[in-house]
């Protein structure tokens, strides 16, 4: 209904709005497991710190990203940019490892 039943304003409207949550979603899969071991034990540490934290100051604390996913309706880029430094330090670690880092 924005672009007026025109195709051609109506794809890129949808792909302004779409792409970066599919873009989001593919991170928060992807990087959600460290390769290095080290900082896959940080990452459990900081998991089991957000959920202690937000159970007592929910209103500072953000619950861990695997929760935001499965127990909130908020946008994947939502998500993404509340857990940006965590997921960018696993990315540039996992791009160590060879895996998929950009699209």
């Amino acid at each position: 209904a924005a672009a007026g039943g025109d195709v051609g304003r109506a794809l890129p409207a949808y792909s302004a709005a779409r792409v970066p949550e599919g873009h989001a979603l593919l991170d928060l899969c992807i990087h959600q497991a460290p390769r290095s071991g080290l900082l896959r034990a940080g990452l459990l540490l900081l998991n089991a710190a957000e959920s202690i934290g937000h159970r007592l100051l929910p209103a500072l604390v953000s619950p861990p990203a695997q929760n935001l996913l499965t127990q909130t309706d908020l946008p994947f880029a939502e998500i993404y940019r509340r857990k940006e430094w965590v997921l960018n330090a696993i990315k540039a670690d996992n791009a160590k490892y060879g895996v998929f880092t950009g699209y």
